[in-house]
Protein backbone atom coordinates (compact mmCIF):
# COMPACT_ATOMS: atom_id res chain seq x y z
CA UNK A 1 0.00 0.00 0.00
CA UNK A 2 1.35 3.38 -1.01
CA UNK A 3 1.86 5.78 1.88
CA UNK A 4 -0.22 8.94 1.94
CA UNK A 5 1.96 12.04 2.06
CA UNK A 6 1.06 14.73 4.61
CA UNK A 7 2.94 17.99 5.04
CA UNK A 8 2.69 20.30 8.04
CA UNK A 9 3.22 24.05 7.77
CA UNK A 10 6.06 24.64 10.23
CA UNK A 11 6.21 28.42 10.01
CA UNK A 12 5.06 28.48 13.65
CA UNK A 13 8.56 27.34 14.67
CA UNK A 14 9.98 30.77 13.77
CA UNK A 15 7.84 32.74 16.25
CA UNK A 16 7.64 33.19 20.01
CA UNK A 17 5.64 30.48 21.76
CA UNK A 18 2.20 31.87 22.58
CA UNK A 19 -1.04 29.88 22.67
CA UNK A 20 -1.25 29.29 18.92
CA UNK A 21 2.37 28.18 18.63
CA UNK A 22 1.94 25.95 21.70
CA UNK A 23 -1.01 24.26 20.04
CA UNK A 24 0.96 23.64 16.85
CA UNK A 25 3.98 22.25 18.69
CA UNK A 26 1.90 19.91 20.82
CA UNK A 27 -0.25 18.64 17.95
CA UNK A 28 2.86 17.83 15.89
CA UNK A 29 4.59 16.18 18.86
CA UNK A 30 1.55 14.04 19.59
CA UNK A 31 1.05 13.13 15.94
CA UNK A 32 4.59 11.80 16.13
CA UNK A 33 3.58 9.91 19.27
CA UNK A 34 0.65 8.33 17.46
CA UNK A 35 3.00 7.13 14.73
CA UNK A 36 5.38 5.76 17.34
CA UNK A 37 2.63 3.79 19.05
CA UNK A 38 1.00 2.35 15.92
CA UNK A 39 3.02 0.53 13.23
CA UNK A 40 -0.01 0.51 10.94
CA UNK A 41 -0.13 4.33 11.00
CA UNK A 42 3.56 4.42 10.09
CA UNK A 43 2.81 2.19 7.11
CA UNK A 44 -0.07 4.42 6.06
CA UNK A 45 1.36 7.94 6.38
CA UNK A 46 4.53 9.75 5.47
CA UNK A 47 4.45 13.05 7.42
CA UNK A 48 6.90 15.89 6.82
CA UNK A 49 7.18 19.09 8.87
CA UNK A 50 8.19 21.88 6.46
CA UNK A 51 9.78 25.06 7.80
CA UNK A 52 11.64 28.10 6.45
CA UNK A 53 15.30 27.54 5.67
CA UNK A 54 16.37 29.91 8.45
CA UNK A 55 14.61 27.80 11.11
CA UNK A 56 16.88 25.99 13.57
CA UNK A 57 14.28 25.20 16.24
CA UNK A 58 13.63 21.50 15.65
CA UNK A 59 11.16 19.44 17.66
CA UNK A 60 12.11 16.12 19.33
CA UNK A 61 10.42 13.89 16.75
CA UNK A 62 11.08 10.24 15.88
CA UNK A 63 8.92 9.58 12.83
CA UNK A 64 7.98 12.96 11.34
CA UNK A 65 10.72 14.28 9.08
CA UNK A 66 11.70 17.92 9.66
CA UNK A 67 12.73 19.72 6.50
CA UNK A 68 13.98 23.33 6.42
CA UNK A 69 13.86 24.78 2.91
CA UNK A 70 13.35 27.99 0.99
CA UNK A 71 15.12 31.36 0.82
CA UNK A 72 12.36 33.36 2.51
CA UNK A 73 10.75 33.62 5.94
CA UNK A 74 7.36 34.65 7.37
CA UNK A 75 4.36 35.28 5.15
CA UNK A 76 6.50 35.31 2.00
CA UNK A 77 7.74 31.78 2.67
CA UNK A 78 4.21 30.63 3.49
CA UNK A 79 2.72 32.05 0.29
CA UNK A 80 5.56 31.47 -2.18
CA UNK A 81 7.70 28.54 -1.02
CA UNK A 82 5.29 26.37 0.95
CA UNK A 83 2.80 25.56 -1.86
CA UNK A 84 5.66 24.30 -4.01
CA UNK A 85 7.26 22.30 -1.20
CA UNK A 86 3.90 20.65 -0.40
CA UNK A 87 2.80 20.22 -4.01
CA UNK A 88 2.59 16.40 -3.93
CA UNK A 89 0.67 15.96 -0.67
CA UNK A 90 -1.94 17.21 1.74
CA UNK A 91 -1.03 20.25 3.85
CA UNK A 92 -1.97 20.83 7.51
CA UNK A 93 -1.81 24.44 8.74
CA UNK A 94 -2.01 24.66 12.54
CA UNK A 95 -1.45 28.34 13.30
CA UNK A 96 -4.05 30.59 11.64
CA UNK A 97 -2.19 30.99 8.34
CA UNK A 98 -2.18 29.07 5.06
CA UNK A 99 -1.02 29.55 1.46
CA UNK A 100 -3.56 30.94 -0.96
CA UNK A 101 -2.48 28.77 -3.89
CA UNK A 102 -2.88 25.30 -2.42
CA UNK A 103 -6.05 23.26 -2.82
CA UNK A 104 -5.53 20.14 -0.68
CA UNK A 105 -5.13 21.53 2.79
CA UNK A 106 -6.69 21.99 6.23
CA UNK A 107 -6.45 25.22 8.21
CA UNK A 108 -6.82 25.57 11.97
CA UNK A 109 -8.33 28.96 12.84
CA UNK A 110 -8.06 29.47 16.59
CA UNK A 111 -10.55 32.31 16.95
CA UNK A 112 -12.32 35.10 15.12
CA UNK A 113 -10.97 37.93 17.26
CA UNK A 114 -9.49 39.86 14.35
CA UNK A 115 -12.98 40.08 12.83
CA UNK A 116 -14.78 40.89 16.09
CA UNK A 117 -12.21 43.43 17.32
CA UNK A 118 -10.33 44.67 14.21
CA UNK A 119 -9.50 47.98 15.92
CA UNK A 120 -7.11 46.13 18.25
CA UNK A 121 -4.86 44.98 15.41
CA UNK A 122 -2.46 46.82 13.16
CA UNK A 123 -3.49 47.60 9.59
CA UNK A 124 -0.76 45.36 8.20
CA UNK A 125 -1.93 42.40 10.27
CA UNK A 126 -5.53 42.93 9.16
CA UNK A 127 -4.46 43.03 5.51
CA UNK A 128 -2.55 39.77 5.83
CA UNK A 129 -5.63 38.07 7.24
CA UNK A 130 -7.65 39.04 4.21
CA UNK A 131 -5.81 36.13 2.60
CA UNK A 132 -7.39 33.74 5.07
CA UNK A 133 -10.87 34.78 3.93
CA UNK A 134 -10.01 33.71 0.41
CA UNK A 135 -8.33 30.49 1.53
CA UNK A 136 -11.31 29.46 3.67
CA UNK A 137 -13.80 29.82 0.86
CA UNK A 138 -11.84 27.22 -1.10
CA UNK A 139 -11.10 24.69 1.65
CA UNK A 140 -13.07 21.50 2.09
CA UNK A 141 -12.43 21.52 5.83
CA UNK A 142 -11.43 23.94 8.58
CA UNK A 143 -10.59 23.11 12.19
CA UNK A 144 -10.87 25.21 15.32
CA UNK A 145 -10.48 24.73 19.06
CA UNK A 146 -13.96 25.02 20.62
CA UNK A 147 -17.63 24.84 19.76
CA UNK A 148 -17.83 28.60 20.39
CA UNK A 149 -15.09 29.25 17.84
CA UNK A 150 -16.78 26.90 15.41
CA UNK A 151 -19.90 29.08 15.51
CA UNK A 152 -17.85 32.28 15.31
CA UNK A 153 -15.73 31.14 12.36
CA UNK A 154 -18.87 30.00 10.56
CA UNK A 155 -20.52 33.39 11.08
CA UNK A 156 -17.66 35.70 10.19
CA UNK A 157 -16.27 33.71 7.26
CA UNK A 158 -19.51 32.32 5.89
CA UNK A 159 -18.35 28.71 6.19
CA UNK A 160 -20.94 26.02 6.93
CA UNK A 161 -20.51 24.51 10.40
CA UNK A 162 -20.43 20.99 8.95
CA UNK A 163 -17.12 21.95 7.28
CA UNK A 164 -15.54 22.85 10.63
CA UNK A 165 -14.01 20.25 12.96
CA UNK A 166 -13.35 21.03 16.62
CA UNK A 167 -9.85 19.95 17.71
CA UNK A 168 -9.34 21.41 21.20
CA UNK A 169 -6.25 22.29 23.19
CA UNK A 170 -4.69 20.10 25.86
CA UNK A 171 -2.77 20.79 29.04
CA UNK A 172 -0.20 18.01 29.56
CA UNK A 173 2.68 20.15 28.31
CA UNK A 174 2.68 22.25 31.49
CA UNK A 175 3.11 19.12 33.61
CA UNK A 176 6.34 18.29 31.76
CA UNK A 177 7.86 21.63 32.77
CA UNK A 178 10.10 21.77 35.84
CA UNK A 179 9.11 24.91 37.79
CA UNK A 180 11.89 27.47 38.26
CA UNK A 181 11.30 29.26 41.58
CA UNK A 182 14.00 31.80 40.80
CA UNK A 183 11.23 34.05 39.50
CA UNK A 184 9.66 34.08 42.98
CA UNK A 185 12.88 35.20 44.64
CA UNK A 186 13.53 37.78 41.92
CA UNK A 187 10.25 39.55 42.66
CA UNK A 188 10.02 38.71 46.37
CA UNK A 189 6.93 36.56 45.98
CA UNK A 190 5.79 34.12 48.66
CA UNK A 191 3.43 31.22 47.92
CA UNK A 192 -0.16 32.45 48.01
CA UNK A 193 0.84 36.12 48.23
CA UNK A 194 -0.21 37.12 44.72
CA UNK A 195 -2.81 36.75 41.99
CA UNK A 196 -1.45 35.86 38.57
CA UNK A 197 -2.40 37.03 35.06
CA UNK A 198 -0.80 35.50 31.97
CA UNK A 199 -1.46 36.95 28.54
CA UNK A 200 -0.34 39.33 25.83
CA UNK A 201 -1.00 43.05 26.16
CA UNK A 202 -3.59 42.93 23.39
CA UNK A 203 -6.49 45.21 24.40
CA UNK A 204 -9.07 42.39 24.13
CA UNK A 205 -7.14 40.52 26.82
CA UNK A 206 -8.55 43.21 29.14
CA UNK A 207 -5.62 43.11 31.54
CA UNK A 208 -5.81 46.74 32.67
CA UNK A 209 -9.46 46.18 33.63
CA UNK A 210 -8.37 43.47 36.05
CA UNK A 211 -5.44 45.56 37.32
CA UNK A 212 -7.76 48.47 38.12
CA UNK A 213 -10.19 46.20 39.98
CA UNK A 214 -7.38 44.58 41.95
CA UNK A 215 -6.01 47.96 43.02
CA UNK A 216 -9.40 48.89 44.46
CA UNK A 217 -9.64 45.91 46.83
CA UNK A 218 -6.16 44.49 47.45
CA UNK A 219 -5.15 44.46 51.13
CA UNK A 220 -1.55 45.35 52.11
CA UNK A 221 0.93 42.66 51.11
CA UNK A 222 -1.17 41.13 48.33
CA UNK A 223 0.31 41.52 44.85
CA UNK A 224 -0.73 41.02 41.25
CA UNK A 225 1.80 39.49 38.86
CA UNK A 226 1.28 40.06 35.12
CA UNK A 227 3.35 38.03 32.65
CA UNK A 228 3.35 38.09 28.87
CA UNK A 229 4.70 39.97 25.90
CA UNK A 230 3.55 42.92 23.83
CA UNK A 231 3.76 42.74 20.05
CA UNK A 232 3.43 46.34 18.85
CA UNK A 233 3.52 45.16 15.23
CA UNK A 234 0.28 43.27 15.74
CA UNK A 235 -1.64 44.89 18.57
CA UNK A 236 -2.55 48.52 18.92
CA UNK A 237 -3.76 50.54 21.88
CA UNK A 238 -2.35 48.63 24.88
CA UNK A 239 -1.30 50.60 27.95
CA UNK A 240 0.23 49.83 31.33
CA UNK A 241 -1.09 50.67 34.79
CA UNK A 242 1.73 51.33 37.26
CA UNK A 243 1.49 50.62 41.02
CA UNK A 244 3.80 49.34 43.74
CA UNK A 245 1.88 46.07 44.21
CA UNK A 246 1.61 45.35 40.46
CA UNK A 247 4.52 43.37 39.04
CA UNK A 248 5.07 43.16 35.28
CA UNK A 249 7.55 40.39 34.49
CA UNK A 250 7.38 40.67 30.70
CA UNK A 251 7.75 37.45 28.73
CA UNK A 252 9.23 34.69 30.90
CA UNK A 253 10.22 31.06 30.41
CA UNK A 254 7.85 28.11 30.65
CA UNK A 255 9.69 27.11 33.82
CA UNK A 256 9.01 30.50 35.40
CA UNK A 257 5.35 30.36 34.32
CA UNK A 258 4.96 26.93 35.91
CA UNK A 259 6.36 28.32 39.18
CA UNK A 260 4.06 31.34 39.04
CA UNK A 261 1.03 29.12 38.44
CA UNK A 262 1.81 26.73 41.25
CA UNK A 263 2.40 29.40 43.88
CA UNK A 264 -0.39 31.86 42.99
CA UNK A 265 -3.41 32.48 45.18
CA UNK A 266 -5.43 32.22 41.96
CA UNK A 267 -5.24 32.97 38.24
CA UNK A 268 -7.29 35.88 36.90
CA UNK A 269 -8.27 35.59 33.23
CA UNK A 270 -10.20 38.75 32.25
CA UNK A 271 -10.43 38.39 28.45
CA UNK A 272 -13.22 39.94 26.46
CA UNK A 273 -12.77 37.35 23.71
CA UNK A 274 -11.04 33.97 23.39
CA UNK A 275 -11.11 30.99 21.11
CA UNK A 276 -10.38 28.60 23.97
CA UNK A 277 -8.32 29.91 26.90
CA UNK A 278 -5.15 27.89 27.54
CA UNK A 279 -3.83 29.70 30.67
CA UNK A 280 -6.80 28.76 32.90
CA UNK A 281 -6.49 25.14 31.75
CA UNK A 282 -2.78 25.17 32.56
CA UNK A 283 -3.50 26.73 35.95
CA UNK A 284 -6.02 24.03 36.84
CA UNK A 285 -3.47 21.38 35.84
CA UNK A 286 -0.96 23.03 38.19
CA UNK A 287 -3.37 22.97 41.12
CA UNK A 288 -4.34 26.65 40.98
CA UNK A 289 -7.94 27.90 41.18
CA UNK A 290 -9.18 30.26 38.47
CA UNK A 291 -11.25 33.43 38.14
CA UNK A 292 -12.36 33.90 34.53
CA UNK A 293 -14.54 36.16 32.39
CA UNK A 294 -18.19 35.25 32.12
CA UNK A 295 -18.04 34.73 28.35
CA UNK A 296 -19.49 31.86 26.35
CA UNK A 297 -16.28 30.09 25.41
CA UNK A 298 -14.87 30.03 28.94
CA UNK A 299 -18.15 28.69 30.32
CA UNK A 300 -18.02 26.00 27.62
CA UNK A 301 -14.48 24.94 28.49
CA UNK A 302 -14.38 25.38 32.27
CA UNK A 303 -17.94 24.81 33.41
CA UNK A 304 -18.18 24.46 37.20
CA UNK A 305 -14.39 24.53 37.76
CA UNK A 306 -14.12 28.35 37.60
CA UNK A 307 -15.41 31.42 39.42
CA UNK A 308 -16.87 33.89 36.91
CA UNK A 309 -17.04 37.68 36.70
CA UNK A 310 -18.26 40.18 34.14
CA UNK A 311 -15.35 41.46 32.01
CA UNK A 312 -17.30 44.69 31.44
CA UNK A 313 -18.30 45.51 35.04
CA UNK A 314 -15.31 46.40 37.17
CA UNK A 315 -17.40 46.67 40.34
CA UNK A 316 -18.49 43.05 39.84
CA UNK A 317 -14.89 41.87 39.62
CA UNK A 318 -14.09 43.94 42.71
CA UNK A 319 -16.84 42.16 44.65
CA UNK A 320 -15.70 38.75 43.44
CA UNK A 321 -12.09 39.53 44.41
CA UNK A 322 -13.18 40.72 47.85
CA UNK A 323 -15.15 37.53 48.37
CA UNK A 324 -12.35 35.14 47.40
CA UNK A 325 -9.68 37.12 49.28
CA UNK A 326 -11.84 36.90 52.40
CA UNK A 327 -12.74 33.24 51.89
CA UNK A 328 -10.50 31.12 49.66
CA UNK A 329 -12.81 28.13 50.13
CA UNK A 330 -15.04 29.74 47.48
CA UNK A 331 -12.23 29.21 44.98
CA UNK A 332 -11.44 25.72 46.20
CA UNK A 333 -15.03 24.53 45.89
CA UNK A 334 -14.91 25.45 42.21
CA UNK A 335 -11.44 23.94 41.86
CA UNK A 336 -12.79 20.62 43.13
CA UNK A 337 -14.36 20.23 39.66
CA UNK A 338 -11.00 20.58 37.90
CA UNK A 339 -10.43 16.83 37.35
CA UNK A 340 -13.65 16.61 35.37
CA UNK A 341 -12.69 19.64 33.24
CA UNK A 342 -9.19 18.34 32.59
CA UNK A 343 -10.50 14.92 31.59
CA UNK A 344 -12.03 16.44 28.45
CA UNK A 345 -8.75 17.74 27.04
CA UNK A 346 -5.77 15.64 25.94
CA UNK A 347 -3.22 16.51 23.27
CA UNK A 348 -3.03 12.91 22.04
CA UNK A 349 -6.82 12.80 21.63
CA UNK A 350 -6.77 16.06 19.69
CA UNK A 351 -3.92 14.86 17.45
CA UNK A 352 -5.88 11.71 16.67
CA UNK A 353 -9.01 13.73 15.88
CA UNK A 354 -7.06 15.97 13.52
CA UNK A 355 -5.49 13.02 11.73
CA UNK A 356 -8.91 11.43 11.29
CA UNK A 357 -10.24 14.67 9.80
CA UNK A 358 -7.32 14.79 7.36
CA UNK A 359 -7.74 11.12 6.44
CA UNK A 360 -11.37 11.77 5.50
CA UNK A 361 -10.20 14.40 3.01
CA UNK A 362 -7.45 12.40 1.31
Amino acid sequence: MKKRRIYINGRFLTGAVTGVERYAREIVTHLDGLLDADPDLRKSYDIVLLMPGVCKDLLPLKHIEQRASGPFNGHLWEQVCLPWLARDGFLINLANGAPLFKMRQLLVIHDAVIYRYPQYFSKAYRLVHMIIDKVCSRLARIATVSDFSKREVSRVLGVAENRITVVPNGYEHILRVQPDNTILREFDLRPGSYFFILGSRAPHKNIDFAVDAFLKVAPPGLKLVVSGGQNSKVFAGAKTVEASNIIYTGRVSDEAIAALYRNAYALIFPSLYEGFGIPPLEALACGTPILVSDIDVLKEVFGASAIYFSPLDRSHLERVLQDVITDRSILMRAYANAPDTLSHFRWSRSASKLLNAVASMM
